[in-house]
């Protein structure tokens, strides 16, 4: 989820400066999440790939942040590897990005619930992480 840190800096000359700053952090464990800021810049280090719902029901949005420009290919995957669904295959800008995902198949049919991966492949990095479909 997105949210801002405020930092409030203390320069040599004796003046205070406060920031607010845009981060990225995990749904669940509140780790941070990829999204850096550096000489007031915001400014993606690294590939990164979260779910906003998880567990969910009906759908869930699969946020991703890419540190440059590059094809992306963002894909759902049943417990047994077979993909059963691509929802993103194109180019993007570096940025932050949201899909939502209603926990069908490439034909539209609904999937059962259970466990399921989201795999991104952007230019040569790749990253996965875990779903819960319930229901």
């Amino acid at each position: 989820y997105h949210t801002t840190l405020d930092v409030q800096s203390n320069a040599t000359n004796g003046t205070k400066s406060l920031n607010t700053l845009p981060v990225l952090l995990d749904y669940y464990t509140g780790v941070h999440a990829g999204i850096s800021v550096i000489a007031g810049k915001n400014r993606i280090r690294k590939l990164n790939l979260v779910t906003k719902r998880n567990p969910f029901i009906d759908n869930t949005e699969i946020e991703f942040a890419l540190p440059y420009k590059t094809d992306v290919k963002l894909s759902i995957y049943d417990i047994s590897g077979k993909r059963v669904k691509t929802i993103v295959n194109k180019n993007y800008n570096s940025g932050v990005y949201s899909v939502k995902w209603d926990g069908r198949d490439a034909n539209g049919k609904k999937l059962p619930g259970g466990f399921y991966f989201a795999r991104i492949n952007a230019g040569s990095k790749s990253m996965m992480t875990k779903i819960v479909k319930l229901r």
